[in-house]
């Protein structure tokens, strides 16, 4: 059975000496709770494979020789953003110096600081600490919980995910690793749990931005992308393609966002236009226009444009309005058609009723057989008339002999 539980606490010595030869104030935080993440610059292109495998041996060598009592281990990103975190109880307090020595020398010094064009310093290895005012009540299994914190992904509620982790076989992979904490006793596994999960929630909750650069870092900010959100889009070196999956990482929502660099642009005013044009309703039409004209000037490809211009829209508008007038002449006048055919069948029916001898041998007021039945299915429209261009002609000349003769 582990000996870290529910209860155990932060040991830590007090940030202020009442005597001895250190009277006054320390500000240095020494404590058996440390905290190591490492997290390359994305310019670096992330953490690899065989960096995580120093750190865990570090770790694993560490709680060997006692100087470690339990420790978690996690990866959480993917591609250039993949980082580490390890959360740490140590045997005795110390400051963060100690261990940031045994973790610091794992990675390469070309790897361990990134300045940015902004001349600021990226640091790849970073020690924590609990804040020395809640080191009194920090509980280890809060320390401990934060590098599995996404273990709690894709659970609805706290008492499933509780349910989860108590049912859940301790066993070491590639994202999640622990040193010295199983077994476990059920009602402290409930309370482990409850503490992922409030990182979870705090996790779900934050949004982070990353920067879409015109250089070379956004080849493998747009295949990360891709592959993290289960994309088939392909990124080829066309400004088509391109464009389009830069856009719709623009426009993605999540808790990890993108929007373009300041300078993504040469022309100066782009990003303010987009900006303004938000709320319309061809906003993403207008985004992938002007982020592939961009990468057509920097591929030196000749632009085809890809949405209307705005003489193209008016055109298109007139010419739709010239089209409803003329389908409604043409409505107007197919109607007149109808009513002048019909009036010309029925006068030529009652014509040649009257010189039928037939109708003459059957006496006043009778017909033949052929001119007794009413004479609607021939004075109208019928689904049995051969349609030829919208009207039915055939039956029209049955019976008519011109269109003149109807009147």
């Amino acid at each position: 059975m582990s000996t870290i539980n529910r209860d155990s606490k932060c040991t830590f010595i007090p940030d202020k000496y009442k005597e001895g030869p250190k009277i006054g104030r320390c500000n240095k935080s020494i404590s058996t709770l440390h905290g190591v993440t490492i997290k390359p610059h994305p310019k670096l292109e992330g953490i690899h494979d065989n960096e995580i495998e120093k750190i865990t041996e570090q770790v694993q060598k560490d709680y060997n020789s006692e100087w470690i009592v339990a420790a978690t281990f996690g990866i959480e990103g993917k591609g250039i953003h993949r980082h580490t975190h390890t959360r740490m109880i140590l045997e005795s307090p110390v400051q963060s110096c100690e261990t940031r020595k045994r973790f610091e020398p794992l990675i390469a010094e070309t790897r361990q600081i990134y300045v940015d064009k902004a001349k600021k310093e990226n640091i790849t290895v970073k020690v924590s600490q609990p804040p020395q005012r809640q080191m009194p009540d920090w509980r280890a299994f809060t320390h401990l919980a934060y590098p599995w914190k996404y273990m709690a992904k894709g659970h609805v509620t706290l008492e499933g995910f509780k349910q989860h982790f108590v049912e859940w076989i301790p066993k070491d992979s590639t994202e999640y690793r622990s040193f010295g904490l199983f077994p476990m006793e059920e009602e402290d596994r409930k309370h482990f749990a409850t503490a992922i999960w409030i990182y979870w929630q705090k996790e779900k909750a934050k949004v982070t931005y990353n920067e879409i650069r015109m250089d070379e870092s956004v080849h493998a900010l747009a295949k990360t992308y891709l592959e993290e959100n289960g994309f088939k889009m392909s990124w080829q070196p066309n400004p088509e393609a391109q464009a389009k999956v830069i856009a719709q990482m623009v426009l993605h929502k999540g808790d990890k966002q993108y929007r373009l660099a300041g300078n993504f642009f040469k022309q100066k005013d782009m990003s303010k236009k987009l900006a303004m044009s938000k709320e319309m309703p061809d906003f993403a039409a207008l985004l992938y226009d002007a982020i592939k004209r961009e990468l057509s000037r920097v591929h030196g490809v000749k632009l085809v444009a890809s949405i209307p211009t705005k003489a193209t829209v008016e055109r298109v508008k007139e010419l739709e309005k010239r089209l409803v007038h003329k389908e409604k002449e043409l409505e107007e006048v197919n109607m007149d058609y109808k009513e002048y055919r019909q009036r010309g069948r029925k006068r030529k029916f009652e014509a040649s009723q009257r010189k039928c001898k037939a109708c003459k041998k059957a006496g006043e007021g009778r017909n033949c057989n052929e001119h007794d039945a009413e004479p609607d299915a021939k004075l109208f429209d019928s689904g049995d008339d051969e349609d030829i261009g919208g009207y039915n002609y055939d039956v029209y000349k049955n019976y008519c002999d011109t269109c003149s003769d109807s009147e």
